[in-house]
């Protein structure tokens, strides 16, 4: 628990502090997980004057719900509806999904570090023996070269297709949980938030090309909220 806790305020740039179960927000976040059929979260309240709010939810264990002191000082309307937004995430699996490639990127790079370290063991034991070590040692370290330079190809190959599709799906994610945050709250609290997110030029760095965005832009959000409304 203390190890995730160090994760989440790495995320949230700053210091948690549990939200105590019978907290107003709590009881919210409990009777709308209770209404959808899923695991309530973890809900922590992070020292970070921003408007940071995120969902972490691994495999197996308890998820996490993080909101900013930023996010907590909002007019309650929009500030349910911001825990609804999150609330969406964990109701369609998004953010279970995320954390399980996450994990399977670091077994990956888990891998290579044991690799290399078989093959540094393997030529030191081939060192030793008469006649054919050193023709063996080369050996091993040429397949090692080639296997590198084949990895790094692939992963710089493998990993911009990737991450084109995992932005590409993480901006849809937030098209939906915004529709799940509407469902529950209205969707005049989100048009009102993107609006005034989009008026301080903050959250999302608006200038990158769309295809290098987590979210989509404020306007495309009120847009779509606007449509959800009509």
């Amino acid at each position: 628990m203390r190890h995730r806790k160090r994760q989440l305020q790495r995320l949230a740039k700053g210091r948690l502090v549990k939200v105590s179960a019978d907290h107003p927000i709590a009881l919210y976040t409990q009777r709308l997980c209770k209404q959808h059929r899923i695991r309530c979260p973890h809900l922590w309240a992070a020292e970070n004057a921003y408007v940071v709010a995120f969902v972490v939810a691994p495999p197996i264990r308890k998820s996490h719900l993080v909101l900013s002191a930023g996010v907590l000082q909002l007019p309650s309307d929009i500030l349910r509806w911001v825990i609804a937004h999150e609330v969406g995430h964990l109701v369609h699996g998004d953010a279970r999904h995320v954390f399980a490639w996450q994990r399977f990127l670091d077994s990956v790079l888990a891998w290579q570090r044991l690799r290399l370290k078989v093959v540094k063991w393997l030529v030191r034991l081939c060192y030793w023996i008469p006649l054919v070590g050193h023709p063996l040692c080369r050996l091993l370290v040429g397949f090692e070269r080639l296997f590198q330079n084949l990895d790094k190809a692939g992963r710089q190959l493998g990993g911009a297709a990737y991450e084109a599709l995992t932005l590409w799906a993480s901006r849809r994610s937030e098209f939906r949980a915004d529709a799940f945050a509407a469902s529950q709250e209205g969707a005049e609290p989100g048009i009102a938030l993107f609006r005034s997110l989009a008026a301080a030029s903050t959250f999302e760095p608006l200038q990158r090309p769309i295809c290098l965005r987590t979210h989509p832009t404020h306007h495309e959000r009120v847009k779509a909220l606007k449509r959800f409304n009509s």
